[in-house]
C-alpha cells in the first residue's frame, strides 16, 4: 500500500554532553568560539550549533576540544536528522577515545545514526558491538530494539519477532515495551500470522496513554487494506480524524483513507483525504508523492481530466524521478486514450517503455496499442498487443486478446481473426466490446468467402445494435467486400441501407453536412468532429468542404485536440482562399494559436488576415488578438500602436474602449503618469462598458497612489465601490482606502476599514490581499502590541503564498519575536528575508541582515554579532545601514577587548560614509579609544 514514516524511539545524549562542556573558558578566539557553539548546543539550536563546531573543527584544527566538538557536532547533526553527516563525527570521537568518556554513549549513537542513515549493515555490526561490550546495559534495550527493527527490515521476520520477544522479557518495564508490540505485530504480519498481529495492535491502540498507540491503529488500518479488507481499513483509519487527529501518523492514515476509498469507489471522498496530506506542513516527500499520485488515480476514475492534467502536470514539476512517476505518467496516458487523444498517449507510452517493470510493462504497452488504433497504425498495435496477449492475466489478458482480435481484422488477416474474434464473443463481452466483435467479424468473413457467416452476423449486429455509430462504416466495407466478392445482391441491399443511414455510395454531401451539425449542436462533439470528417475524406465540393473543416476544428477545439484543430483551419487558409469562411479561418487559428501561447504565429495570421481581408467584418477582433500576441512577444511599441490604432479607427469596436485602457495602462507601466492621466479622463468622459469603467477608475486610482496623492487615491477608490459595488476590483478598492488611511498616518480609520477587510480576504488567497493583515500587522506593531502583530503576520505566507511584500512581513514577524525576547526564532525570520527570491538584496534584506547583528548583540553574543554587522556592510548597497552596521561592529570590537579593529572600523565610517548621522558618534568613539579610556557613551 504505502510505507509509513519510521517512527521510532531515538537516543539523545545532548542534555548530559552539555555539563561537560559548558564552563568558564579563557577570552581568546577559539573560546569564543566554542563557546558560541556550546551556547547554542545548550539551547538546542542544532543548526546554528553544527555550524559553529563545524567552523571550531575547521579552524582550530589543534585545540584540545576537538575530541568532545567531534561528539557535540555529531549530536548536532543527528538532532536535524542528517545522520549520514553525523556518522563519521562519531566515528571520529570513537577512533580518538575508544575508551573515552563517551566512548559508550558514541558506540550506541554510532549503530542508531547508521540505522537511521538507511546503512542497516553498519548499524548492525555496531549494536551487536555495544551488546558485547555492554551486555548489562540499561540501553540494551535499544540497541536489542533496533536490531529488531533492523531484521524487520531486511525481510527476515522470525529474527525480528524473536528481538522483540527478547525485549519484551528481559526488560518488562522497559519504555519500549509497546514499541516491541507494535514491531512484534509488524513481523508476525510478514509471517501471515495476522490474527496475532491484529491482537497486538488492538490491544496497544487500546492504551490511550501509550506513545504507540497512534501507530499500532495507523498498522491496523494498513494491513486491513492489504488484505482487501476495506471498510474495516477505514473503520481502523477513523480515530485519526478525532481522538488521534495531532497525532504524526495523521497523514499516513489519511493517505491510507484515501487509497481505500479508491479501491471502494468512492474517488471524490479521496480527494478530500490526499488534499489534506499535501497540506500538512511537515509530510515527508513519499507522502506527498503518494497522495499527488492518488489525486492523479481519483481524477482518472472520476473522469475530471482537467484536474488529472494539472495534477500530473504538478507531480511532474516537482518529482521528475519519483519511483512513482511511471504510474503518474501511466495514468494519464490512459486518459489520453479515453480522450482520444492518440498521437500524446502513445508519445508518453513509448517514453515509459524504455525503463519497464513487468506489470507496469504490459499496462503500458496495452495503453500504446491502443492509442495505435486510435491513430489507424494497425500494425503498430498488433505489434504492441501481441506481448500482453502472452504476458498478461485476468482482465487485462482478457481485453488485450480482445484487442488482438479487433487488430487482426483491421490489418486483413482474416483467417487468423476469425477463432479468436469468435471465442471474444462467446466470453460475454461488454455492449461496446460485441460491437465491435460483432462487426469485426462479418467484414473478415466476407473477406475469407464466408458470405452466409457475414450475413447472418450483420444481422444480429443490426438486430442488437441498430442505432450504433458503427453500424453505417461497417455497412459501407461490408458493401465494398460484398462487390469484390461478386455478390452484387447483397451489395446493392448494403448500398440501399447505406443511403438510409445518410451514406448512400454517391454520398450525400449536403446530406452528411446537416448531420454535422445536428451532432454539433446537440452537444454531440466526438460525434460530429467524426462525421464531418467522414464528408472530408470524400472529397466533396469546395463550399462544403470549407465549412467542414471549419466547423470541425471549432469542434475539435473544444474538444482540447488543439493540434488537430489548428490542421482543419490551416486546410481551409491553404486550400480555399476565396471560400467565405477564409477570414473566419484564419481569425480562428490566430485565437488558437494565442491560447496555445503560439504568439509568432498569432501575429502571422492576424497580419495576414488584415491584408487579405481588409473589409473583414472582424477586423477589430483580429487587429485586438494580434496586439496582445506582439505584447507577449515582448514587442510593446508595436503591440501599443495596434491598440492605439483600434481605438482610433474602430469607435464602434466592443474592443475599442479596452483597447483605449490598455494604452493608458502601458502609460501607467511607463510611469508617464501625466499621459496616463489623460487617457483615463478621456475614456471616463464616454460611455463605455460598465467593465471598462471600473477597470479604468482602479487604474485612476493607482496613478495617485503612484503619485502618493492619497486624497485623491481615497476618493478615487471610493467612488469605485460606490459605482460598482459587485466589481471584482472593489475588495482591492476597498484595502487601497485603507491603504490611503495608513499612509496619512489616520490609524484608527485604517485599522477599522482593514478589520472588516479581515473578514472579506478569509478564505481567499490572492497575493494582494496579504496587504490586509500585513498592516493589521504593522499597525499593532507601532502600537507595541507585539503578540496581536505576530498573531496577524504569522499566518499570512499560509493564506497568501506569492505575496510581493512576504520578506517584509517576515522582517516584521522578526520584530515582534525579538520584542518577545525569542531572538532564535526571530533570526530564522530575518534569514527568510534575506533568502527570500523577492528581498534578496533590498533594503528590507539590509535591515533584516541589521537585525540579526542587534538580536545577537542583545543576547550579548558580540562575535556572532560582529559577524553579522560585517557582513551587511560587504553586502548591501544601502549607506545608511552599511554605517549603522559598521557603527555597531565597532562597539562590538570594543566589547570583545579588539580596540585596534574598532578604530579601524570608526576610521572607515568616516572615510566612506561621512555624511552619515553616524560619523560624529564614530569620531567620539574613535578619540576615546585614542585616549585609552572608556568610550562615550550614545544610544
Amino acid at each position: 500500500m504505502f510505507i509509513p514514516v519510521r517512527q521510532c524511539t531515538i537516543l539523545s545524549l545532548a542534555v548530559a554532553i552539555i555539563v561537560c562542556v559548558s564552563g568558564p573558558l579563557q577570552a581568546d578566539e577559539a573560546d569564543d568560539q566554542y563557546a558560541v557553539a556550546a551556547g547554542h548546543y545548550d539551547r538546542g539550536r542544532w543548526k546554528l550549533a553544527a555550524e559553529e563546531f563545524l567552523k571550531f573543527r575547521q579552524r582550530f584544527p589543534k585545540d584540545r576540544r576537538q575530541t568532545i566538538c567531534a561528539f557535540c557536532l555529531g549530536e548536532s547533526l543527528f538532532q536535524l536528522g542528517k545522520f549520514d553527516e553525523a556518522l563519521p563525527c562519531f566515528r571520529d570521537y570513537s577512533n580518538r577515545e575508544p575508551t573515552g568518556q563517551y566512548a559508550k554513549e558514541t558506540l550506541l549513537q554510532l549503530g542508531q545514526c547508521a540505522y537511521l542513515a538507511g546503512k542497516l549493515d553498519a548499524a548492525k555490526t555496531d549494536l551487536k558491538r555495544f551488546l558485547d561490550k555492554y551486555p548489562d546495559d540499561r540501553w540494551n534495550e535499544t540497541a536489542l530494539f533496533y536490531l529488531a527493527e533492523i531484521a524487520l527490515a531486511s525481510d527476515d521476520a522470525a529474527t525480528a519477532a524473536t528481538r522483540f520477544r527478547e525485549i519484551m522479557t528481559r526488560f518488562p518495564d522497559g519504555r519500549l515495551q509497546d514499541d516491541c508490540q507494535v514491531g512484534l505485530g509488524r513481523a508476525l504480519e510478514k509471517q501471515g500470522q495476522r490474527d496475532q498481529a491484529e491482537r497486538l495492535y488492538v490491544a496497544v491502540a487500546a492504551k490511550p496513554d501509550s506513545p504507540q498507540a497512534d501507530a499500532a491503529q495507523f498498522h491496523l488500518g494498513a494491513m486491513h487494506y492489504e488484505v482487501g479488507k476495506y471498510a474495516e481499513a477505514l473503520t481502523s483509519f477513523a480515530p485519526f480524524d478525532s481522538r488521534l487527529a495531532q497525532s504524526p501518523w495523521r497523514p499516513n492514515a489519511r493517505l491510507g483513507q484515501g487509497l481505500t476509498l479508491l479501491k471502494l469507489n468512492r474517488p471524490a471522498e479521496a480527494v478530500k483525504q490526499f488534499d489534506a496530506v499535501l497540506a500538512t506542513a511537515d509530510a515527508n516527500e513519499e507522502l506527498i508523492q503518494r497522495a499527488l499520485r492518488g489525486n492523479v488515480q481519483a481524477a482518472l476514475q472520476l473522469k475530471d481530466y482537467d484536474s488529472l492534467d494539472r495534477q500530473a502536470a504538478r507531480f511532474e514539476k516537482r518529482f521528475a524521478a519519483s519511483p512513482f512517476r511511471g504510474d503518474v505518467q501511466r495514468m494519464l496516458a490512459r486518459s489520453l486514450v479515453e480522450r482520444r487523444h492518440y498521437d500524446r498517449a502513445a508519445v508518453l507510452l513509448k517514453s515509459l517503455l524504455t525503463q519497464p517493470s513487468p506489470r507496469q510493462d504490459l499496462d503500458s504497452r496495452y495503453l500504446l496499442a491502443l492509442s495505435y488504433e486510435g491513430l489507424q497504425h494497425y500494425d503498430d498495435a498488433l505489434a504492441a498487443v501481441l506481448p500482453v496477449v502472452a504476458g498478461a492475466s485476468g482482465d487485462l489478458k482478457v481485453q488485450a486478446r480482445l484487442e488482438q482480435a479487433l487488430l487482426l481484422s483491421a490489418v486483413k488477416q482474416h483467417r487468423e481473426a476469425i477463432p479468436l474474434l469468435e471465442k471474444c464473443l462467446a466470453e460475454h463481452p461488454s455492449a461496446e466490446a460485441e460491437v465491435k466483435l460483432l462487426a469485426a467479424l462479418a467484414i473478415s468473413t466476407i473477406r475469407v468467402g464466408q458470405i452466409d457467416k457475414s450475413k447472418r452476423t450483420y444481422a444480429e449486429l443490426l438486430a442488437k445494435y441498430p442505432k450504433h455509430p458503427l453500424i453505417p462504416p461497417t455497412t459501407e466495407r461490408l458493401a465494398d467486400a460484398a462487390y469484390d466478392a461478386n455478390d452484387t445482391v447483397w451489395a446493392s441491399e448494403l448500398s440501399g441501407r447505406l443511403a438510409t443511414l445518410g451514406d448512400s455510395a454517391e454520398y450525400a454531401f449536403k446530406s452528411k453536412l446537416t448531420r454535422g451539425w445536428g451532432q454539433f449542436k446537440a452537444g454531440k462533439l466526438a460525434d460530429a468532429a467524426d462525421t464531418f470528417d467522414q464528408l472530408l475524406q470524400r472529397h466533396p465540393p469546395a463550399p462544403i468542404a470549407a465549412e467542414a473543416a471549419l466547423i470541425r476544428g471549432y469542434i475539435l477545439e473544444r474538444l482540447g485536440r488543439s493540434d488537430q484543430a489548428l490542421a482543419m483551419y490551416d486546410l481551409v487558409i491553404q486550400r480555399y482562399a476565396t471560400a467565405p469562411q477564409h477570414a473566419d479561418a484564419q481569425l480562428a487559428a490566430a485565437r488558437l494559436h494565442s491560447n496555445l501561447k503560439h504568439w509568432t504565429e498569432t501575429t502571422a495570421l492576424c497580419e495576414k488576415l488584415t491584408h487579405d481581408h481588409p473589409q473583414f467584418a472582424e477586423l477589430d477582433a483580429a487587429i485586438y488578438e494580434w496586439a496582445w500576441a506582439l505584447h507577449e512577444l515582448g514587442k510593446n511599441d508595436e503591440s501599443l500602436r495596434l491598440f492605439s490604432r483600434l481605438s482610433k479607427d474602430f469607435p464602434n469596436s466592443r474592443f475599442r474602449a479596452d483597447a483605449a485602457y490598455r494604452v493608458a495602462q502601458a502609460a501607467f507601466d511607463a510611469k508617464d503618469y501625466d499621459r496616463a492621466n489623460q487617457l483615463v479622463d478621456a475614456l471616463l468622459s464616454q460611455q463605455i462598458a460598465p467593465q471598462v469603467r471600473s477597470a479604468a477608475t482602479y487604474l485612476r486610482g493607482q496613478l495617485a497612489v503612484a503619485k502618493r496623492d492619497w486624497p485623491k487615491a481615497r476618493q478615487t477608490f471610493e467612488k469605485l465601490v460606490q459605482d460598482f459595488p459587485t466589481a471584482s476590483r472593489c475588495l482591492a478598492a476597498e484595502t487601497w482606502i485603507a491603504e490611503a488611511d495608513y499612509q496619512q498616518n489616520d490609524l484608527a480609520k485604517a485599522s477599522a476599514r482593514l478589520d472588516r477587510l479581515a473578514d472579506m480576504v478569509r478564505g481567499k488567497h490572492e497575493p494582494w490581499m496579504a496587504l490586509v493583515p500585513f498592516r493589521r500587522a504593522q499597525i499593532a506593531a507601532r502600537r507595541e502590541h507585539w503578540t496581536d502583530a505576530y498573531r496577524i503576520a504569522s499566518s499570512i505566507e499560509t493564506d497568501f503564498p506569492g505575496f510581493e511584500q512576504q520578506h517584509d512581513v517576515d522582517c516584521l514577524l522578526g520584530q515582534c519575536l525579538a520584542m518577545q525576547a525569542d531572538f532564535q526564532a526571530a533570526r530564522r525570520a530575518y534569514n527568510k528575508v534575506i533568502h527570500s527570491p523577492t528581498g534578496a538584496k533590498t533594503e528590507t534584506a539590509a535591515r533584516a541582515q541589521w537585525l540579526i547583528g542587534e538580536s545577537y548583540f542583545h543576547q550579548k553574543n558580540y562575535q556572532a554579532a560582529l559577524r553579522e554587522y560585517l557582513k551587511l556592510e560587504i553586502l548591501y548597497a544601502f549607506p545608511s545601514w552599511q554605517a549603522a552596521a559598521l557603527f555597531e561592529a565597532g562597539k562590538c570590537h570594543e566589547l570583545l577587548g579588539e580596540k585596534k579593529e574598532a578604530a579601524d572600523v570608526y576610521r572607515r565610517i568616516l572615510k566612506v560614509y561621512p555624511k552619515s548621522p553616524l560619523a560624529n558618534d564614530a569620531g567620539k568613539r574613535l578619540n576615546s579609544l585614542r585616549q585609552n579610556r572608556q568610550p562615550a557613551k550614545t544610544g
